[in-house]
C-alpha cells in the first residue's frame, strides 16, 4: 500500500497542474498515514515487514531466524496485511470526503 501511494505520488509530480497538484498532495497524505500504522505496529511485527517486504526474506527464513513456526509468521504478515488494508480504506474514504 505504501509502495503504491509513492508510485501514484511521484506520477502525479510529472504533470502539474492545479488537479495533479491536489491529486499528489493526497497521495502523500495517503503514504503518510500508512507509514505511520507501520510505524505503530509493535517492533517484532515491524521485524517481520521489514524482513518480508523490504529486505525479501521468505516465510520460513524469517520463521528459522526467530525460532517460530513458519505459520505463525504468516499469521502475523496477514494480520498486517489486513490491517493495512482497512487502514488505506478508510484513508481513502477520508480522502474522498473532502
Amino acid at each position: 500500500y505504501l509502495v503504491e501511494a509513492r508510485a501514484q505520488a511521484g506520477a502525479l509530480s510529472r504533470a502539474e497542474t492545479p488537479e495533479t497538484q491536489m491529486m499528489r498532495q493526497e497521495a502523500m497524505q495517503r503514504a503518510q498515514r500508512i507509514l505511520d500504522h507501520l510505524e505503530a505496529l509493535p517492533p517484532d511485527e515491524r521485524e517481520l515487514v521489514d524482513l518480508r517486504y523490504h529486505q525479501g526474506w521468505t516465510a520460513r527464513e524469517i520463521a528459522e531466524r526467530r525460532g517460530v513456526p513458519t505459520r505463525q509468521v504468516f499469521t502475523v504478515l496477514e494480520r498486517v496485511r489486513r490491517l493495512l488494508k482497512r487502514a488505506a480504506n478508510r484513508i481513502d474514504t477520508t480522502l474522498e470526503e473532502r
